[in-house]
């Protein structure tokens, strides 16, 4: 009689203990869902998107003339630009422009736009003051991106399939020289440093242009999570980011030396930062979201839900707006703090 007495004296205090454990795994669960939720929260109240701009048939491209506050954004199968008012968000014209527009680059000092035209291997020039095509520039086959450099009026297109770079010179409109490299897709210019990159599509590797002189920087030595399309750099931290399938490669440009890489999303396509911040900004086009990225910890700020497929992120430095284009919701997404 005392064995059976102990035993289930033992069978109970076993039964409390699993009922205890039981509550204690349930409440720290529900402790950190709460944590993760108020995280959530917090980071939805930080930005968020003020208004939703409809635009053209397949946006992919855009820019923005930070002295204007205009916002032109390239839709790639309506062969148009549409012209957007930064200050009431709204589009103000549409312009026709050649055979499947990509890249787009304003001056803002000469208030001249410049859009790479796929199809028909073309740049259309755009006069700022009356959206009107005033040039169109033959290149090389189907150029993608484009960016200029305002303080000598250098223009820049990478022509992907012909694995060539176009310069031309935005006072005469004419190319100048076209320098060779490897299927050539996203590109950043910086006007202080005269610094030109260039992400070359399926490859391990970027470009540097100085002049007509180029050089490529090798990212990784395998391909696995390589494949740069697009670049963006920050001037004031001597910084190169390039946006990868699902990594952001990291490069001092100082001494060419690869840095950790920032791991994040599925599919990055646009890349943009804002070096007066410090902030960079990545955009997913398998999870539609924007990562907003802290340039001084590369540690992930916030992650906004926005439209699908956002294939270019752009900002305005004045206004500290964020702009993000939907390419297959035909809308821009406009965000702000």
């Amino acid at each position: 009689m005392e064995h059976k007495n102990l035993r289930s004296t033992r069978r109970r205090y076993a039964l409390i203990l699993i009922i205890l454990v039981g509550i204690i795994l349930t409440s720290l669960a529900l402790i950190n869902t709460i944590g993760l939720d108020s995280n959530k929260n917090q980071l939805k109240d930080n930005h968020f998107i003020s208004k939703t701009i409809s635009v053209g048939s397949f946006p992919v491209g855009m820019s923005v003339n930070p002295i204007t506050n205009m916002i032109y954004v390239t839709n790639n199968q309506s062969d148009t630009v549409s012209v957007i008012d930064g200050k009431t968000n709204s589009v103000t014209k549409t312009i026709k422009v050649g055979d499947g527009p990509a890249g787009i680059s304003v001056n803002p000092l000469t208030d001249m736009i410049y859009v790479a035209n796929y199809y028909s291997d073309t740049i259309s020039v755009i006069d700022g003051k009356t959206h009107v095509v005033v040039k169109e520039i033959p290149v090389d086959s189907t150029p993608w991106g484009i960016d200029l450099n305002s303080e000598n009026n250098i223009v820049y297109t990478t022509n992907y399939f012909a694995n060539t770079i176009s310069i031309i010179d935005g006072a005469e409109n004419n190319v100048i020289t076209t320098v060779k490299t490897d299927k050539p897709w996203g590109i950043d210019v910086n006007s202080h440093t005269g610094h030109v990159f260039v992400a070359n599509r399926d490859s391990v590797n970027v470009s540097t242009l100085k002049g007509d002189a180029i050089e490529k920087i090798t990212i990784s030595d395998t391909p696995f999570k390589i494949s740069p399309n697009n670049v963006s750099y920050n001037e004031k931290t001597n910084l190169l980011y390039v946006a990868n399938s699902s990594l952001i490669s990291v490069i001092d440009i100082s001494t060419n030396n690869i840095l950790e890489p920032i791991s994040v999303g599925m599919n990055l396509v646009g890349l943009s930062i804002n070096s007066d911040t410090n902030m960079v900004y990545a955009s997913d086009i398998q999870n539609n979201v924007i990562y907003i990225i802290d340039g001084s910890t590369h540690i992930i700020k916030e992650e906004i839900k926005v439209g699908d497929h956002p294939i270019a992120v752009e900002i305005n430095p004045e206004t500290n707006t964020i702009y993000v284009v939907n390419e297959y919701s035909n809308s821009i997404s406009v965000i702000i703090s």
